[in-house]
């Protein structure tokens, strides 16, 4: 019983130190848990701190990003804003240009288109009164048609000088328009006088209606295509390898070698004077296109409100650089040559209104610009008056003796005092030193000029001759009862070789 009582209380000890080691190790195992809690909550909270770091630091990435950005965005915005009103500043200067070319363009295409038309009118018109003028019945009848015959004349010279085409290639076509006007006035003096015009003189008109016909037929075909819109006056594309146009082609066609014209004064003594021959007058330097503009914008037109515009390369008898030059409104054709930098052509034209100036101041301003040009030495040896314009002769002027073949011709504006024209081609070919040296008098040889004649004036100087060469001579000018003359005594010949007489024309004026 002891021993059960014993065994019991044994039980129940085990029983119960079981159950305080169950208390213990669920105690532990709280512990355990309890501090695998904590570990893992330190381990979520460095996480978490860790997870916030990052975080924080991607903000302020983000907000320095921005914040650079928005430091950027005002320069951003500014050079846009510059770009675009480069932009727009190019834009419109571009446009301006082009309209100011256009204007300029414009103005050239309705001037070159008028004086074309009208050109063309005046050459049939001539065609007509040409055609009949054999079968007029009376003398005041030639005379009319003489008279409109000469002035038609004047509106031809008039279109060839103004035209864009290469006057190089239309010497002949001018000089027969020059010489047709010479016959006429000629034939006016006769008539004027109670003579009557001879079966030869008449032959000769004729003659002349034949070439007049062939100018018009050229004339007429090339105005088929400028009415199809085929040519244009002002575009380069239309010209050729040689810097010609079909215009400046088809009229260079043309010759008047079969008409046997008398040998008369009709623009000053020897201003036509002007052989196939080498250029002598310029240097063999060749200057640029750059050179050539600054020649002009420096030189040339220094001191003048001017633009100047390159339009293209001429070739012919002389290579030259072509400008646009705009002064006041009025357009001129300029050109350079490439050898020497030299100022060969100007073609103008402006509305002539009343003369204002004097013909003293015209041939004043004529030598100022040629002084400008680079030419000294000048001197003018020959002024005519029509449509309020002098037309002035220049020519060099050496040892006091006048050098007819170094000849410029210049046209003034009386309304303006602009120059309108300067061909200085003759110039360019026959430049040189020569010698002109003589013992002899003049006055020696004065009774070799005939009888009833006034003296008017004797010069020495050197002219051309017909076989290309030159000599020198005494000029004496002389008025007889029917007009003035010049006479050319050779000083070597001791002779006289050549009697020019001078034809009136409207307003002539001698430069001696």
């Amino acid at each position: 019983m002891e021993n059960k009582t014993k065994n019991l209380k044994n039980n129940v000890k085990n029983q119960e130190k079981n159950a305080k080691n169950k208390e213990n190790n669920q105690k532990n195992d709280k512990k355990i848990k309890k501090n695998e809690n904590l570990e893992n909550n330190s381990i979520e909270k460095e996480i978490e701190m860790q997870t916030n770091y990052n975080a924080g630091n991607e903000v302020t990435k983000r907000e320095k990003k921005m914040s650079n950005a928005e430091k950027a965005l005002p320069g951003l915005i500014i050079t846009i804003v510059t770009l675009a009103i480069v932009l727009l500043a190019v834009s419109i200067a571009f446009f301006q240009v082009k309209k100011e070319k256009k204007q300029v363009d414009n103005s050239l295409s309705s001037i070159y288109a008028s004086s074309y038309y009208t050109m063309v009118d005046s050459v049939n018109n001539m065609v007509v009164d040409s055609e009949k003028f054999q079968s007029l019945p009376t003398t005041e009848a030639q005379r009319m048609s003489l008279n409109n015959m000469s002035e038609d004349c004047e509106v031809v010279l008039a279109g060839l000088s103004i035209l864009p085409i290469s006057h190089n290639n239309v010497i002949a076509v001018t000089k027969f328009f020059n010489q047709v006007g010479g016959v006429c006035e000629a034939y006016l003096n006769k008539l004027n006088s109670g003579e009557n015009l001879t079966n030869d003189e008449l032959n000769l008109v004729s003659q002349i209606s034949l070439i007049l016909q062939d100018i018009k037929t050229s004339l007429n075909k090339q105005n088929e295509q400028v009415n199809k819109g085929n040519y244009n006056f002002i575009d380069s594309t239309t010209l050729d390898k040689n810097g010609m146009n079909e215009f400046s082609v088809s009229m260079g066609d043309l010759s008047n070698d079969t008409i046997d014209y008398p040998a008369m004064i009709f623009d000053g003594p020897f201003s036509s004077a002007l052989e196939e021959k080498q250029i002598l007058g310029l240097s063999e330097s060749v200057v640029s296109k750059e050179d050539a503009l600054n020649y002009l914008q420096n030189q040339v037109y220094n001191g003048t409100n001017t633009k100047i515009e390159f339009v293209r390369e001429t070739s012919g008898e002389f290579e030259t650089y072509d400008f646009n030059v705009t002064i006041d409104g009025v357009v001129y054709l300029a050109q350079v040559t490439k050898r020497d930098g030299f100022l060969l052509n100007i073609n103008g034209h402006n509305e002539i209104g009343d003369v204002a100036i004097s013909n003293d101041k015209a041939v004043d301003i004529a030598l100022s610009f040629a002084e400008k040009v680079g030419l000294k030495n000048m001197n003018a040896v020959w002024l005519e008056v029509d449509n309020n314009c002098a037309y002035i002769n220049l020519a060099y002027v050496q040892d006091d003796v006048i050098m007819y073949p170094d000849l410029i011709k210049v046209k003034v504006c009386l309304t303006k005092g602009n120059v309108l024209g300067w061909e200085a081609r003759n110039y360019a070919f026959n430049h040189v030193t020569r010698n002109v040296s003589t013992n002899l008098n003049p006055a020696d040889y004065e009774d070799k000029l005939g009888f009833d004649y006034k003296l008017q004036a004797i010069n020495k100087c050197v002219i051309p001759l017909d076989d290309g060469k030159e000599s020198l001579c005494f000029e004496y000018i002389v008025e007889k009862m029917d007009g003035i003359y010049y006479i050319y005594l050779d000083v070597n010949k001791q002779d006289i070789i050549k009697v020019l007489k001078v034809v009136n024309s409207n307003g002539v004026q001698l430069m001696v």
